[in-house]
């Protein structure tokens, strides 16, 4: 659903005991959203282009045994800075999950399990200066 698209919300705190599901397109071209944060004790699924143009997201924090962003996810979210995803078991980011967030300076990755990455996952241009995994 699309419910929440081209809204104007600042931020997104999800806390689950359960999965957390975003579908397509639900947070799309939320110009006004700065911050996400979704704590899952489970698996937390973030669907094709969910928060797609989101051009303000500044902070990503993800908690979550399983972490999936899909294809386009956060693509052109351009004022990410920091990306956090610490403690899961398994990270997998789809292609195209953050390209042209050509401001991303930090990435923390902590996956005990596996970590995979999809074809041009981050931008070229991106500042990154380190990642933990």
């Amino acid at each position: 659903t699309k419910f929440f698209s081209k809204s104007s919300i600042k931020s997104l705190t999800i806390l689950s005991d359960d999965n957390i599901t975003l579908d397509n397109s639900a947070y799309e071209d939320c110009k006004k959203l700065e911050v996400v944060k979704l704590h899952s004790t489970n698996h937390i699924e973030i669907f094709e282009f969910c928060f797609c143009n989101a051009i303000n997201l500044i902070s990503l924090e993800i908690f979550g045994k399983y972490v999936f962003a899909g294809k386009s996810c956060f693509e052109n979210c351009k004022s990410i800075e920091y990306l956090s995803i610490p403690n899961s078991y398994k990270v997998e980011f789809a292609q195209n999950a953050f390209l042209g967030c050509k401001n991303i300076v930090q990435i923390e990755i902590i996956s005990l399990q596996e970590f995979k990455a999809g074809d041009c996952c981050f931008s070229n241009e991106s500042k990154i200066r380190f990642f933990l995994q």
